[in-house]
């Protein structure tokens, strides 16, 4: 992971322990205390904060996932005219912990990495009654840690490429929170 490189400038690996800051910053938020990264996160987030906060994986499952979640890109990295390209890289990451680790929820965090950023409303709608909340919760809380940590390689926060894929995600999140009931 180190030696893979997820911008010109950060590895995967370094890119993971951005990914579990961010997420450790967003925990911050949704306690009430300050933001380091000035987080751009939905109204349903601080509405929800307390279910949010108590429905989800435990912190060393987050961590393994979010630090881990790109372990397989070496593997199916290629290049062509247009760019680097990490094609089916959440299955592969994923395959690749699993054979390195026990942990299954961090697996299916990892397996499911880009759902939140890629699915139509449909494709979520099919998943949710399928699934428990702590995994949907630890999931919509990890893509935005993510994304955030990812603003530079989409152009920066105010860039329109951030922008859209704020959007995409807030509805997918906003989804979940509408859908699930926590108990």
């Amino acid at each position: 992971m180190h030696n893979c490189m997820q911008t010109p400038t950060i590895s995967t690996l370094q890119h993971g322990i951005l990914c579990f800051s961010y997420y450790l910053d967003l925990l911050q938020i949704l306690s009430g205390k300050v933001s380091l990264y000035d987080l751009q996160l939905p109204d349903l987030f601080m509405v929800e904060a307390k279910n949010l906060l108590t429905h989800q994986l435990p912190l060393e499952t987050m961590m393994s996932a979010l630090i881990y979640h790109d372990c397989g890109k070496y593997i199916c990295q290629s290049e062509d005219e247009q760019g680097v390209h990490f094609r089916n890289h959440a299955a592969t990451s994923a395959e690749l912990y699993a054979h390195l680790f026990s942990d299954v929820d961090a697996k299916w965090l990892i397996s499911n990495d880009m759902l939140l950023h890629t699915c139509t409303a449909e494709e979520l709608a099919a998943v949710i009654p399928k699934t428990v909340p702590e995994y949907l919760t630890s999931l919509l809380l990890g893509s935005y840690a993510e994304l955030h940590a990812n603003a530079q390689q989409f152009g920066g926060r105010d860039s329109t490429n951030f922008k859209i894929k704020l959007k995409h995600l807030t509805k997918r999140c906003n989804q979940i929170l509408r859908e699930v009931h926590y108990v």
